[in-house]
């Protein structure tokens, strides 16, 4: 579990996760599908794995914060591993981030 005390939580350089949604389950509009497999397509070649052929599935990102909430709510959304995520910088507002790899 990931310490959200703000002393010890780097609020400024979080960890953008991934989880994979049942397309079933999804109404995506635009290029989101897209957007969200290029960058889990990133995320799992740092961790040394490769996106799996399965269109079964959407990829989406998530802030490193919000995996357990939405562990405990969606029981059909497979959480991806740990060691699978992209670095990026909180923007002004902090709650709003960017992908550090894509400046």
């Amino acid at each position: 579990m990931i310490s959200t005390c703000s002393l010890d939580y780097d609020w400024y350089h979080p960890r953008i996760r991934f989880v994979r949604v049942p397309r079933a389950k999804l109404a995506v509009l635009g290029q989101f599908e897209n957007i969200g497999k290029d960058l889990a397509k990133k995320a799992l070649e740092r961790a040394g794995r490769t996106v799996p052929e399965d269109d079964a599935f959407i990829y989406m990102p998530v802030h490193e914060l919000q995996v357990e909430n939405i562990h405990s709510k969606f029981n059909d959304v497979e959480v991806l591993d740990i060691d699978v995520y992209l670095p990026s910088l909180a923007q002004s507002s902090i709650r709003c981030v960017r992908a550090a790899q894509f400046k």
